[in-house]
């Protein structure tokens, strides 16, 4: 299993650990990979190609364009369908709701 991946960053390829990832967005053609230090890179890839390329174990697409961290999720907001990753709220689409809630959480 794979626990690092590499992001073009302009002409090179940065070493990126999968546990640093907070979460990554959709932009257009693109995926924001946000890591846990701040830092962004910009990825010429669908947001389903690249959580192919995750650890599904570790991982989790919550909306059609955001994928997150599991470790990381705070708290979820199941009444207005968000959660909070590090302070920062992202959507839950309804198409990933009933996944996320029954199979990627221990709800207890």
């Amino acid at each position: 299993m794979k626990d690092n991946i590499f992001v073009r960053s302009n002409s090179i390829l940065v070493k990126v650990n999968q546990q640093d990832i907070h979460f990554i967005n959709a932009e257009g053609n693109y995926c924001i990979v946000n890591t846990i230090e701040g830092k962004k890179y910009a990825v010429k890839i669908s947001l389903t190609a690249f959580m192919e390329q995750l650890n599904p174990e570790d991982f989790a697409q919550v909306h059609r364009g955001y994928i997150v961290q599991l470790n990381l999720i705070d708290t979820v907001d199941t009444v207005n369908s968000m959660l909070s990753v590090s302070g920062l709220d992202i959507p839950i689409g309804r198409k990933f709701r009933d996944l996320l809630l029954n199979d990627k959480i221990n709800v207890v």
